[in-house]
């Protein structure tokens, strides 16, 4: 009778030990997954969805038609590092000086010990979380990078469980592959050595530029696959479109813009193909997918065909100015942001960290996301009263200018332009604009508006010193 007994009990605790796990399971499952592709130097003219005419660019289209299409998504630099700092960390990269540039090929890793992540949140949360693709915030902590170690910190130490990608952009030396913390291809006893950004002069070659993308499309879709029977966050900064324009063989020749369609039609491809794989998994209907881009596209990085790579705006990589932050924004949840629509809401890439809590309804951490606004009800389709934003701040190349947006109102003052290079992105004295009636800033109203230039000129001091611009942040608990 008491063995009896004794059988029961386990049997009992067996049968409820497997719900136990199975109810975990099932409320860590029911978590959508998460993606955001950000292309490199994509211009808001680039993709069909957006005007172009002379780029096919069905996949993203395809994400346009499915999901919701943002008309005044920015960047919070005009170039590539900040940017993706700012993605990651919900904080502007110009506080501090943190990263006002894009780095070099020999900086050392640019985050804080401690400093939460998108990825760190996400993680702590369950998440399996992965990076595929252009990190180009630095690796180490010594400068010059020693290529011959290990390159940590980096990704992984961000929150990455998984990275596999190029450590810098890939017009920057050393041309490799890098998984996790360690170069693929490199024999014991290969020293790799740099000169310059471009140059290198020792030390194994073995990345295939024109099959750049191809491998890190794969591998984006390898992690997804690995994953698919729990929450993942993948973030895929894809090598395209950044110069030098190396689409694959199979994928050029067939723009009537030449290679740099050629290259925009391969990011669109690499889209697609994260899209398969989540189709062909069943995973698209628990699955938020974003695609966007780090900053504008370059001037006029083609001729012909009439392609204008950042539509009308005026500027361009590296400015201030819209067509220097202002980027195609693409968010697909189905049976939550709804399909085919058009939202002119203004949102910036740094509100990632709130507005990705807020979907998944995980508590941010006291010292995340500084600038980070929840703009989940424009994902969403929901109205508000009021713009979700206070203001959004927008700098260029080097932090030469500043812009702080409120409304229809734009204003850009000078930065730091203390040397030749921070001057050329510089501006003379303050400009302001009114983007509602001049949508491409040609008509500068600072003697007209004399209270609105005072009026901004304050919002933007008074985020710079206090450290933060999203209301309740803490910087302790």
């Amino acid at each position: 009778m008491l063995f009896r007994f004794v059988v029961f009990i386990a049997a009992a605790t067996l049968v409820t030990d497997r719900a136990c796990r199975a109810a975990e399971l099932e409320g860590r499952g029911s978590r959508p997954n998460v993606v955001i592709i950000m292309a490199d130097d994509l211009g808001y003219g680039d993709l069909a969805c957006y005007g172009a005419t002379q780029i096919l660019t069905p996949h993203c289209d395809r994400l346009a038609r499915e999901g919701r299409r943002f008309t005044d998504a920015h960047t919070p630099s005009g170039v590539c590092s900040p940017t993706r700092f700012g993605l990651l960390t919900g904080g502007y990269p110009w506080r501090e000086n943190r990263v006002p540039q894009h780095l070099t090929a020999s900086e050392p890793y640019v985050l804080r010990d401690g400093e939460p992540t998108v990825a760190t949140v996400l993680k702590s949360a369950g998440y399996a979380t992965g990076c595929v693709g252009k990190w180009h915030l630095g690796a180490q902590q010594k400068n010059p990078i020693d290529w011959n170690a290990p390159l940590t910190p980096g990704p992984r130490t961000a929150g990455f469980d998984y990275y596999f990608g190029v450590i810098n952009s890939h017009n920057q030396g050393p041309f490799v592959l890098v998984e996790n913390e360690t170069i693929l291809g490199r024999e014991p006893g290969d020293k790799i050595t740099l000169v310059g950004n471009r140059e290198q002069t020792s030390g194994p070659r073995t990345r295939d530029e024109r099959q750049l993308e191809t491998i890190q499309a794969a591998k984006a879709v390898e992690f997804i696959e690995k994953h698919r029977e729990q929450p993942f966050f993948l973030y895929y900064p894809t090598a395209a479109v950044h110069d030098p324009y190396t689409p694959s063989k199979e994928r050029s020749g067939r723009s009537p813009v030449g290679v740099y369609g050629d290259y925009v039609q391969e990011f669109d491809w690499a889209v697609g193909e994260v899209l398969e794989a989540l189709d062909r998994l069943k995973l698209a209907d628990r699955t938020i997918v974003v695609v966007t881009s780090d900053n504008g596209g370059m001037p006029r990085p083609t001729t012909g065909a009439g392609h204008k790579v950042n539509g009308d705006l005026r500027g361009h990589k590296g400015q201030a100015y819209e067509g220097g932050h202002r980027v195609p924004y693409l968010v697909r949840w189905p049976n939550h942001v709804p399909a085919g629509t058009t939202c002119d809401e203004t949102i910036c890439h740094v509100d990632h960290m709130a507005t990705l809590c807020a979907a998944l309804e995980i508590k941010m951490p006291y010292n995340a996301g500084p600038d980070s606004w929840n703009v989940l009800p424009a994902w969403l389709g929901q109205t508000s009263n009021a713009p979700l934003r206070e203001a959004t701040v927008c700098v260029s190349q080097f932090v030469a200018t500043i812009s702080i947006r409120q409304g229809p109102w734009k204003l850009l003052v000078k930065g730091k332009q203390g040397s030749s290079s921070e001057s050329k992105y510089g501006i003379d004295g303050p400009e302001l604009y009114n983007l509602t009636d001049d949508p491409i800033e040609q008509t500068d109203l600072v003697e007209r508006h004399p209270n609105k230039v005072d009026e901004l000129t304050k919002l933007l001091e008074r985020y710079r010193l206090q450290g933060h611009s999203r209301p309740g942040w803490r910087s302790a608990p």
